[in-house]
């Protein structure tokens, strides 16, 4: 029989190896189990990720398809775009001939402004005017049987308004000299001056 000690101590070495062993296994069993979870968690997470990339193919999905289409047609349009060009260039180069326009049968010719009229009276009442072509026509009814052209011309000289009675409208100096003339053996005293475009009524 084993002395009294000696068990003692056997008993105490063989506790202390039991403790040992069991921390060792919970410890081990709990980092089995963290892994386990880590595992299952990144499953997961990838699992997430792929239905979000279903999800957003899904709704792109349209989009490509329009895509698609569109760059057919662009390439059927490089396509017709690429035959016209050929087309042209085989073509012989024909010069447009211009076309002219047919002349006129009468050319229209403005009328030229007159430059010129015979300044014959200069009054400071407009009534009178109405007089004084009457005794012009009195003095050379000859030269006043036609269509009368006159113009009136109101200047302001000193504060004062005169009205210019002016007779006929002459493109050139030289007629409206010559007609002065006529007027002046008729003692009608006559001023070759500007045209005036203001019809006596």
């Amino acid at each position: 029989m084993a002395p009294h000690g000696t068990v003692k101590n056997t008993l105490i070495i063989l506790l202390v190896c039991l403790t040992a062993f069991g921390c060792s296994t919970t410890h081990s069993s709990n980092n089995s189990q963290a892994t386990n979870d880590e595992q299952v968690s990144i499953s997961a997470a990838e699992l997430a990720q792929l239905k979000a990339s279903a999800s957003q193919w899904q709704q792109a999905k349209p989009g490509i398809e329009r895509l698609l289409l569109i760059e057919q047609d662009l390439k059927l349009l490089i396509s017709q775009l690429n035959a016209v060009v050929e087309q042209k260039t085989t073509q012989p180069n024909i010069q447009a001939t211009p076309v002219k326009k047919p002349k006129p049968a009468v050319e229209y010719q403005p009328t030229p402004q007159p430059l010129f009229a015979l300044q014959v009276a200069s009054v400071t009442e407009r009534m009178r005017l109405s007089k004084t072509v009457e005794e012009l026509k009195l003095k050379a009814p000859e030269l006043f049987a036609g269509e009368l052209i006159a113009n009136v011309e109101p200047v302001k000289v000193n504060g004062t308004t005169y009205y210019r009675l002016k007779l006929g409208a002459y493109q050139y100096q030289k007629n409206a000299s010559l007609e002065c003339e006529k007027l002046k053996q008729h003692k009608i005293n006559c001023l070759v001056s500007h045209y005036t475009a203001q019809p006596f009524k």
